[in-house]
């Protein structure tokens, strides 16, 4: 979860922020790097569209949840 400034422009003089979820797309990345894609982030306070630009990163190693690793 991370805390994004929300960019709407009528909100200028009292700016806000609001808490975002980012797990799901990987991490929060800047624009200019490879393979970053740009997704909208809605804000919760207003509904405003702020750009995030994320990249899935990759691991070698296998993540288990919720327990034991189950044999096959």
């Amino acid at each position: 979860m991370i805390s994004i400034k929300c960019v709407n422009p009528e909100f200028i003089e009292a700016p806000h922020t609001f808490d975002w979820d980012e797990t799901p797309y990987g991490g929060v990345v800047t624009p200019d790097v490879p393979e970053a894609r740009r997704i909208i982030a809605y804000c919760k306070v207003c509904a405003y569209e702020n750009p995030v630009w994320v990249k899935k990163i990759p691991t070698s190693n296998p993540i288990y949840r919720g327990g034991k690793k189950h044999e096959q």
